[in-house]
Parts: C-alpha cells; structure tokens; sequence
C-alpha cells in the first residue's frame, strides 16, 4: 500500500451480505470476507460496487456498506439476466438501499438497472428528494 499513489481508489464488488449459498454463484471469497477485509485497509478512497446486486438483508447489508465508509458505492442490477439467474432483490428493496445509503451521506452512482434508474430518477423529483 505504501507504493500506491494517494489519490488512487480501491475498490471491492459486494453483491450481497450473504454468505449462505454465495458459492452458488461464484467463486470469489464470501462477502462478508471481502468486507471486512476492505473495511480494515487503512486507504480513503474505497469504492464499492453493488453489481449485479444480489438479495439482501437490508440492515444488515446497509451497515456493511457504511462501515466501509466508501466514497462512492455503484448499484446495478445483472446486466446478463438472460445467461446468468441471479436472485435479484425487487425493484423497492434496492430503491429502500439507495436512499438509506444516501441518507447515511454515501455519494450512490446507479448502473444498470433494468430501465428503472430514470423511473427512480423522477420519484426524487416530484417527491422533492434531494437524491444525489
């Protein structure tokens, strides 16, 4: 870490907080091992990717994030749904994420969300959000 420039960002893809059944669908480290591990590295800029987000335990799932204390997470969906079956969370449990995510000060970049991202977009709108 010590030949790394300052302003280089890290960063970790989390799909979900849960470990039960992970291997399913892929062989990398169980999430809750890449998150505290992520979480113990002494390095301001962290970025976390939630994509392609998985279900999730909400609490549990929104406080691995924050303990992270990442300066951006990105959200999205399977951008290969007709290849790859993943047990997605429904549209109002990722937008409940988003926003407590926003709501604990984290900046939350949207990827691919299926075309919902726009829909979630006017929701701040006339809702009177103050979405980033």
């Amino acid at each position: 870490m010590e030949f790394l420039p300052k302003n280089t960002f890290l960063l970790t893809t989390l799909e979900t907080n849960r470990d039960c059944g992970y291997l399913n669908f892929s062989k990398a480290p169980k999430p809750s091992e890449r998150a505290r591990t992520f979480q113990s590295l002494d390095w301001t800029n962290k970025i976390v990717t939630v994509e392609p987000i998985i279900d999730f335990d909400h609490d549990k799932f929104l406080d691995m994030l924050v303990e992270i204390k990442p300066k951006v997470v990105f959200v999205g969906y399977n951008s290969h749904p007709l290849v790859v079956r993943l047990p997605e969370p429904n549209e109002n449990k990722t937008f409940t994420l988003i926003d407590a995510l926003k709501r604990k000060g984290l900046t939350v970049l949207t990827k691919d969300l299926h075309g919902l991202a726009e829909k979630y977009a006017y929701r701040d709108f006339f809702e009177g959000s103050e979405g980033q």
